[in-house]
């Protein structure tokens, strides 16, 4: 029914299913220990010599399809056979599915996230932004819904180019950037094939930086400080930072302000972010909302001292945190970088620097496929700069044998004059991307 409110489960969780595999599944399993939960990892065929699922209590078996995976009905199939009382998505498009929270009411298990109205009201862009905007929040210059491409150019021959082409729907399709007016035509109809759009003004020289947060499901929320999340390479987020550098002491206290105003107002129900464009004037505005963990979640966990997935399973099973926004302080700073295989092999061998951790998805003679994220390295000290320094002489030193990933583009990046000053940019890192691949070349 149309406007009902339907209420997350909330149980004691006993197992927990992980949508997930290598390092996020092994970091799940390891806290789940810790609190007496069992966790459930799934597996495909391509897991059948791999090692990580051993270090999980169960496996679950779901085959691979030509669609996504793992399918969202068999994970559900999957955890309900497995006896679990709870699901937690990970950090894939499961982590934003309110489907998923529906069908897991229906088999009266519990979700590790929020609940099904919130992550609809997240999930429309269009209305999170114009919510965002009714509370006193800067967003992004932008237009209402947009399902007409004449309506489109007429927009953009008001703003002007660069602009960015989002759909309604997060997931719906990949944003586009318009750069000029004589091929938005045809770009636009190729967008608005999958549903309406927003048109949003391009702010050159910005920087993403995100406010991570606990809800409680009961209009309270704790602000967890801040990160930047700006540097790309290949489209993939691989370095993040926390605290965001550079930000002034009225700045930081703005963005969290912010996110603190959506997130109570939300209610929401477990971890979240709201990311920020931040401009080199010093002005914050509103970007998007998302869901639960992001891969760059333990550069957070360094600096604030608190386990966000023990705290997200305690939420969910009806616990309290146990901390509150008076126990959060900033202690240094920390890099989280993330490994991705350039070539496919099978590890011969890893051999890992002292005083740098690492949460590895892969163990030596498990096979690699372009693409697959081998492990995240992260970095915590007393400064920014110290952290940089460490970071970079970990890289020089860590050795995979059988395998190569981005150590390059992560050593270019954490030598880079602009990034020591002061961050990189997203026009930076778009530079920084079109020398790499000139280097390739």
């Amino acid at each position: 029914m149309e406007g009902e409110i339907i209420l997350p489960i909330r149980h004691r969780i006993r197992r927990l299913l992980v949508a997930s595999r290598g390092p996020l599944a092994l970091r799940v399993a390891k806290v789940g220990r810790g609190m007496g939960v069992e966790v459930v990892v799934p597996v495909h065929q391509g897991d059948e010599e791999a090692s990580w699922p051993d270090d999980a209590d169960f496996a679950a078996y779901i085959p691979m399809t030509e669609d996504q995976w793992p399918s969202l009905d068999r994970l559900v199939e999957v955890a309900t056979d497995a006896g679990c009382d709870a699901v937690h998505p990970g950090w894939s498009w499961l982590a934003r599915s309110q489907e998923l929270a529906r069908q897991l009411i229906q088999s009266g298990m519990g979700l590790v996230g929020p609940s099904m109205d919130q992550l609809t009201a997240m999930n429309d862009r269009s209305s999170i932004r114009n919510y965002a905007e009714e509370i006193g929040i800067p967003v992004v210059p932008g237009s209402d819904p947009l399902s007409d491409e004449g309506d489109a150019q007429t927009w953009l021959a008001w703003t002007g180019v660069p602009a960015v082409v989002k759909p309604i729907r997060h997931g719906a399709m990949p944003k586009v950037i318009l750069d000029d007016l004589q091929q938005a035509p045809a770009q636009l109809i190729r967008a608005m094939a999958n549903g309406p759009v927003l048109l949003e003004r391009m702010v050159e020289g910005a920087r993403e930086v995100e406010v991570p947060f606990m809800g409680d499901g009961d209009g309270g929320a704790v602000p967890l400080g801040d990160r930047e999340i700006t540097v790309r390479i290949d489209g993939r987020r691989v370095l993040s930072e926390a605290p965001a550098f550079g930000l002034s002491e009225d700045l930081h206290d703005e963005i969290a302000t912010y996110a603190m105003m959506i997130a109570c107002g939300l209610e929401w129900d477990g971890l979240g972010a709201i990311r920020f464009l931040v401009t080199p004037d010093g002005r914050a505005y509103f970007l998007t909302m998302r869901a639960g963990l992001q891969p760059w979640y333990s550069v957070t966990e360094a600096v604030v001292g608190v386990d966000l997935i023990e705290a997200q399973i305690r939420v969910a099973g009806g616990e309290h945190l146990g901390w509150s926004a008076d126990d959060i302080e900033m202690d240094g700073h920390a890099l989280t970088i993330c490994l991705i295989a350039k070539t496919a092999g099978t590890i011969r061998s890893i051999s890992v620097p002292e005083g740098v951790r690492f949460d590895f998805g892969m163990a030596v003679g498990d096979s690699v496929q372009v693409g697959d994220e081998l492990a995240t390295m992260q970095v915590h000290t007393r400064s920014r700069n110290t952290s940089i320094i460490q970071a970079k002489a970990a890289l020089d030193e860590l050795d995979i044998v059988g395998v190569e990933y981005n150590r390059i583009e992560l050593q270019k990046v954490l030598a880079d004059a602009r990034f020591w000053a002061g961050g990189l940019n997203r026009d930076d890192v778009e530079a920084l991307e079109h020398r790499l691949k000139d280097l390739s070349d």
